[in-house]
């Protein structure tokens, strides 16, 4: 990719030097997967000198929680992760690189040129390399890989493998065009994975197309359209050790959600009036109308 070697050379440099280190992922699944593979890879190297972002008002460009951050918190390097190229990011970046380096890996058409942020280094293959198959996590995977690759190169396979699981994950939490040789690679490597530990609990867990679509991303969703950021916090980001009764809680009523996102799909498939013709589909979603359904 394009910029990667600018990428992981400040990465190496945070590293080595110890600093101060902050993550940020946009609020969905693949943004959670970048911010879950970054803190694997940090778990691989007995990395401790780092904080996240927590999940607060739901957005899809950079929370100002992150100048703010990045700010009291004194960090010398900022990774933002599946945003940073939005129309609204620009004034961000421009208030952090004012005191800190940042990397943004991202994959969304950017709003903005680039040249525009100084001390920031872009990582977007599917702008600057044409390769729309990857996902923001998938960007942060390759990065990581890289710094193994450069620094560490003995352990680059180990790294895949507690890696590439979350990765694999993302391409299908967001629906990302699948049918294509890295896709595929990636996901031959995730069946040979590591589990992660923050998601340890799902039944079922194997990596393959169908455990990522149905077991995966759903209840992730589920908590991102209710707006119970709360759960992934205490559950996934949190730093403090949680307890069985807890941890058993959160599970409970992420599952609830999950269910409860299902009923709505099914009430929307009831009232829906669909006509196919030839290759088409028409839906006419009226009928969806005074119904008190949820709009997400």
């Amino acid at each position: 990719m394009t910029n990667i070697g600018n990428a992981v050379e400040w990465l190496n440099e945070a590293l080595s030097g110890r600093k101060h280190i902050l993550l940020y992922g946009d609020y969905d699944v693949d943004g959670l997967c970048a911010v879950l593979l970054m803190r694997q890879f940090f778990d691989v190297l007995n990395y401790k000198n780092y904080d996240v972002v927590k999940y607060k008002a739901r957005t899809h460009h950079i929370s100002p929680d992150v100048v703010n951050d990045a700010f009291t918190k004194r960090c010398d390097l900022v990774i933002i992760m599946d945003t940073g190229s939005g129309d609204t990011d620009l004034a961000e970046l421009q208030k952090l690189t004012k005191f800190t380096k940042v990397i943004v890996c991202d994959h969304h058409k950017p709003q903005f040129d680039y040249e525009l942020v100084k001390d920031c280094v872009f990582l977007n293959p599917g702008h600057l390399d044409n390769l729309p198959y990857m996902s923001g996590a998938c960007v942060a995977y390759e990065m990581c890989i890289a710094y193994f690759t450069e620094y560490m190169a003995d352990d680059v396979e180990k790294a895949k493998k507690y890696l590439s699981f979350l990765a694999c994950a993302s391409l299908y939490a967001d629906s990302i065009y699948n049918d294509n040789f890295y896709t595929k690679t990636l996901l031959q490597q995730a069946k040979k994975s590591i589990i992660p530990p923050a998601v340890n609990y799902l039944p079922y867990i194997h990596a393959s197309k169908r455990f990522f679509l149905f077991s995966f991303a759903p209840p992730f969703n589920a908590c991102f359209r209710n707006n119970r950021l709360d759960l992934i916090n205490n559950l996934l980001l949190n730093d403090t050790y949680l307890n069985s009764l807890d941890k058993v809680r959160y599970i409970n009523e992420i599952d609830r959600l999950r269910n409860y996102s299902r009923e709505i799909v099914a009430t929307i498939a009831e009232l829906c009036n669909v006509v196919e013709y030839k290759n088409l589909i028409f839906t006419d979603l009226t009928g969806l109308l005074n119904q008190n359904i949820p709009n997400h």
